[in-house]
């Protein structure tokens, strides 16, 4: 997997939306007519303007998009470009987008949590004024509140799989970015004496599995997938989801919360259109004492998951920060050199099913510990 440095560099440079990144059909409104242009009114497509290449002084011209609503009407998005999008409105939009919105060919939110359509109306009315509202489509579908806007705002406001690269070196845009993320797609669990947070994504693997025989609606757990193929399995570890894996290094690098990123079951779709033929679901977890860091710094948004997670907290289990270190470190090691798979099979006789290498982690952070080679390190500090 991609270290924290490796995502940011091949994260999308993402800062402004200008008229070349909107569709080729799209009609704009200009102020005056360019020289070298014949037109009879002033409006023109975006293919039309690319005549000019990316030009910021035709971009200054601009003042409207061009909606058409049937029988000839047009409505005007007023608009000045280029948009700027550095800022907590887009990050809010981009993560609710990204975790339950519709928007390859539309830009639709359909879910029954109100406070979703509240963030993604008040988001886009900051972002391009009340004058949105006015193009907004409210219903109900299958009981379930429906929200829609414009098609052409999805040209406007980029949902890229792999989170872009301004938000990833803010603290305060991570911040807003994971509270919506885990509020949309993570859960707080606690059922007797399993005390957790979960957020699951689920990605493409049609490629991977090219001609791969499986039932349709069919679903596989991963553990079993990889005892039957290896070969495969490995390719899919290799390639964990864009935005998970994001997620998993941000919650590490920034906030110091550990948390482990694994697939937990393949499935075979009824249809491609979401997900592909196949696809894989992968789930992110934090235990422990990582759970009181993740309500201190990111928290969810809703009164039930606030007061959920709150009870998960005044359940103390049993604190690890240093158990493993002075209990099994220290007998494992020899001339302050150990090995990271006998670490992991005696945690496991400890009752440690997963979750081993947390451990290692924290103490290297701690400057307990260091890494000689792949698997093997040396104590520094006895504390």
């Amino acid at each position: 997997m991609k270290s924290w440095e490796e995502y940011i560099k091949s994260a999308p440079d993402i800062k402004y939306a200008h008229y070349w990144d909107l569709g080729p059909s799209v009609c704009l409104g200009l102020n005056r007519i360019p020289r070298g242009l014949k037109l009879r009114a002033k409006t023109i497509s975006v293919k039309k303007l690319s005549t000019f290449g990316k030009n910021s002084d035709i971009e200054k011209l601009i003042n409207f998009i061009a909606l058409w609503r049937g029988r000839g009407k047009t409505f005007k998005l007023k608009i000045k470009l280029p948009l700027n999008l550095v800022n907590l409105d887009y990050v809010q939009l981009y993560s609710l987008m990204l975790s339950e919105g519709s928007f390859r060919n539309e830009f639709r939110l359909h879910v029954p949590e109100e406070i979703f359509h509240k963030i993604l109306t008040n988001s886009l009315t900051n972002l391009l004024g009340k004058q949105v509202l006015n193009f907004r489509y409210t219903k109900k579908f299958k009981n379930i509140n429906r929200t829609t806007f414009p098609a052409i705002i999805r040209y406007l406001f980029p949902i890229p799989e792999h989170i872009p690269k301004f938000i990833l070196e803010n603290k305060k845009f991570l911040r807003v970015y994971l509270r919506i993320a885990f509020e949309a797609e993570g859960s707080p669990i606690f059922v007797e004496s399993k005390r957790y947070i979960r957020l699951v994504r689920s990605i493409d693997i049609s490629p991977i599995l090219k001609n791969f025989d499986m039932p349709i609606e069919a679903k596989m757990p991963f553990g079993e997938f990889k005892n039957k193929h290896p070969r495969l399995a490995n390719i899919i570890l290799d390639n964990p989801p864009k935005t998970l894996l994001g997620e998993h290094l941000i919650l590490l690098n920034n906030f110091n919360i550990f948390n482990t990123i694994k697939p937990e079951l393949i499935r075979r779709n009824k249809t491609s259109f979401r997900r592909g033929e196949f696809s894989a679901k992968w789930a992110l977890h934090i235990y422990s004492e990582d759970l009181e860091k993740f309500a201190r710094e990111i928290g969810f948004l809703t009164k039930n998951k606030r007061s959920k997670m709150l009870r998960m907290l005044k359940v103390k289990g049993r604190r690890r920060k240093l158990s493993a270190f002075n209990e099994v470190i220290k007998n494992l090691q020899k001339d302050g050199i150990f090995h990271t798979k006998d670490f992991s099979r005696e945690m496991k006789k400890r009752g440690y099913k997963s979750n081993s290498r947390a451990f290692l982690w924290r103490y290297k952070k701690y400057g307990l510990i260091k890494t000689i080679k792949h698997g093997i390190y040396e104590i520094k500090h006895h504390p």
